[in-house]
This record gives structure tokens, C-alpha cells and sequence, in this order.
């Protein structure tokens, strides 16, 4: 199984210059939604989503993810740049699955910033039939 992330920011706003905040402070992910749950097996196919992100230093800079194939294989993907410099937002994610195999597939997906801080880490499933 091949797989390929791509990660683009369609949307964000900053908040106001000057709020203070913990320079050291990783960011953070919530409200993960992606789409479709179920796919076809031994055919390619593309899964969509978003993620809300949040960072007070606004320095996010790259999306990493891991696709833990049926068997438990781990694959890491190449992180994908995040631009803009913005202090919350929405991330739209992509991900190419070429000829999954039919099983369940997890992946783990997280943000870091330019200072190596990680975010937490959202999971979830996808089940190929």
C-alpha cells in the first residue's frame, strides 16, 4: 500500500497581536472530521478532512502522519508544509490510498512547529472492503 498526504491551510484568522501566552507552549489539534469511513479495497481512492489547529505563537509549520496498515504495518509519510503564520485556523488534509488492501487502517496525525514543539496527536480509522 502506498499512501500520499498531501496538507494545505485553506483558512485561518489571527487572533490579536499581544495576548501573552507561554512562548515555550506546543500547539494543539481538535475536531478532526474526515470522509469516506468505508472504502473499496484493491482500487485508489482519496480521503478528505479538516482539523482545527491552535498554536499562540503562531509558528506551526509542518503536518505528520502515520498510516498504520492491516497487520499493524507502520508507514510515515513525508510531512507536508503548513504556511501563513496564523494563531488558529482550519486545515484542510488529503490523503491518497493507492490499491488498499481490504482491512481496517489507522492513522495518527499531528501538527509541529517551527520551534520542534509536536501538538497532541488525533487518531482514527478507515475500513477498506
Amino acid at each position: 500500500m502506498r499512501s500520499q498526504i498531501l496538507l494545505v491551510l485553506t483558512g485561518s484568522s489571527l487572533l490579536a497581536a499581544g495576548c501573552g501566552g507561554d512562548t515555550l507552549a506546543p500547539p494543539s489539534i481538535s475536531m478532526l472530521e474526515y470522509a469516506p469511513m468505508t472504502i473499496p479495497g484493491r482500487q485508489p481512492v482519496s480521503i478528505t478532512g479538516t482539523f482545527r489547529f491552535e498554536d499562540a505563537n503562531g509558528d506551526v509549520a509542518t503536518a505528520h502522519l502515520v498510516i498504520l496498515a492491516p497487520g499493524r504495518e507502520r508507514q510515515e509519510n513525508p510531512s507536508a508544509p503548513i504556511q501563513g503564520g496564523a494563531k488558529q485556523g482550519v486545515a484542510q488534509v488529503a490523503v491518497a490510498l493507492q490499491d488498499p488492501v481490504p482491512g481496517t487502517y489507522g492513522f495518527e496525525g499531528w501538527v509541529r512547529d517551527r520551534a520542534g514543539h509536536d501538538s497532541n496527536v488525533l487518531s482514527g480509522s478507515i475500513v477498506a472492503q
